[in-house]
């Protein structure tokens, strides 16, 4: 049973039954009558959707021109095609994968994300746009349509990422009017900046729009009406006579993280009966697993307790220098991404250790104040902290982590 909009714009069920579909006003099964939802007019009149079933198609039929029209709305900036591509493949196979796709798309001022944002809600199944998102977003949109989400956020507090994560799984329900709401759905989230903790956001796949190299205006009203018609009906399709198929991902995902696992299940399970296709999205995944494995709040928190550790007998430590010997933990390790001052201070303040103002009017710890919350940190990364026999000053001590000369 799938909503469509009638030729005169109205909500209709189409029922297919495997073989035959029908157009109805209403529908009975089990007992129960389903009649079609009555949505505010805003959300009524925004909402695309197929106005009935077009020619079977392959993933691969599907997938060659809906990469096109997403390359053209971005700029023909390819990094963004594959991962949107199968985003939108997700969002019409949204109850097989473990986690719904969920992407955080980072774009400078610089970049118009008008016409990205228009065949995104072109393509997907039952898009919601939000001009700008907030943490009460689940009891306010039309969850019960099991929509796609495109929003637009600024500055993300840690109740709106709280939501987010908390969207990625069944059975965490908000409240609305005394029922309970399911947040499951489809997000793709444009941002300024990239996520400080992708933890708290559940682990989205982070891609990053490039500046275009020239203006793309968004298509006009007759364009967008062909192309909603032309693939809503075509994705609609895909998704009844997919319906029943399972497709876990063929690759191997055995040295990956959990969260990786499980959206590589949602992403790639999407592209039924090709798996070179489906193998498109790797390069995608490894990245997430680096960044996962480099970044992840514990991860990164351990190392910076090590570094705590291992500046134990210092007067004082600046979060640049924190930053600093992070950094070449992480490289020592094998590993590529970087972190920044500003990340540091954040998870500082995670671990309950608040910055002050430190010689030279530089922002850092007073580790001599500090040293009793570092030894409870170190206990629990099971590390071991000196015997405590000298305090070396600020300006003439040599780090344990790595050598460097003092300015």
């Amino acid at each position: 049973m799938e909503l469509i909009r009638d030729s005169g714009g109205t909500m209709r069920f189409l029922i297919w039954d495997g073989n035959t579909p029908k157009i109805v006003d209403q529908f009975t099964h089990g007992g129960v009558t389903y009649t079609t939802p009555q949505f505010h007019s805003s959300v009524r009149d925004s909402l695309v959707l197929p106005s009935g079933l077009a020619e079977i198609a392959s993933a691969r039929q599907l997938y060659n021109p809906i990469s096109k029209l997403i390359s053209r709305a971005g700029g023909g900036k390819q990094t963004i095609v594959v991962p949107l591509s199968f985003v939108v493949f997700a969002t019409w196979r949204s109850e097989y994968g473990p986690v719904p796709p969920i992407l955080w798309v980072v774009g400078s001022a610089a970049f118009n994300t008008t016409a990205l944002k228009q065949i995104l809600r072109l393509l997907c199944r039952h898009a919601v746009v939000v001009n700008l998102l907030s943490a009460s977003w689940p009891t306010s949109l039309p969850m019960g349509l099991q929509p796609t989400l495109i929003a637009e956020v600024d500055s993300p507090s840690r109740r709106l990422l709280s939501t987010l994560r908390a969207s990625q799984a069944h059975g965490i329900y908000p409240t609305r009017a005394g029922q309970v709401v399911d947040p499951f759905c489809a997000k793709v989230i444009f941002a300024r900046e990239p996520l400080e903790d992708p933890a708290a956001a559940g682990f989205p796949l982070e891609i990053v729009l490039a500046p275009a190299d020239e203006y793309v205006p968004p298509l006009d009203s007759d364009q967008a009406a062909r192309i909603a018609e032309e693939f809503q009906n075509k994705l609609l399709a895909y998704r009844l006579t997919n319906f029943s198929k399972t497709s876990p991902p063929t690759f191997d995902l055995g040295r990956v993280s959990t969260p990786v696992q499980a959206l590589a299940h949602s992403l790639a399970g999407a592209i039924v009966g090709d798996n070179e296709l489906q193998s498109q999205i790797l390069p995608f995944l490894w990245q997430l697993d680096s960044d996962i494995q480099t970044d992840s709040v514990s991860t990164l928190k351990a190392l910076i307790v090590e570094v705590l550790v291992a500046h134990w007998n210092d007067l004082e430590l600046g979060d640049t220098e924190i930053c600093g010997d992070v950094n070449s933990l992480i490289c020592a390790r094998g590993r590529s991404t970087q972190v920044s001052p500003e990340t540091i201070g954040w998870k500082l303040k995670g671990l309950g250790l608040h910055t002050t103002t430190i010689s030279g009017g530089l922002r850092g710890l007073k580790i001599v104040d500090v040293r009793p919350a570092i030894a409870k940190l170190a206990a629990v990364y099971g590390l071991s902290v000196p015997e405590n026999k000298s305090v070396r000053s600020k300006a003439h001590h040599s780090s344990p982590v790595r050598k460097r000369t003092n300015r």
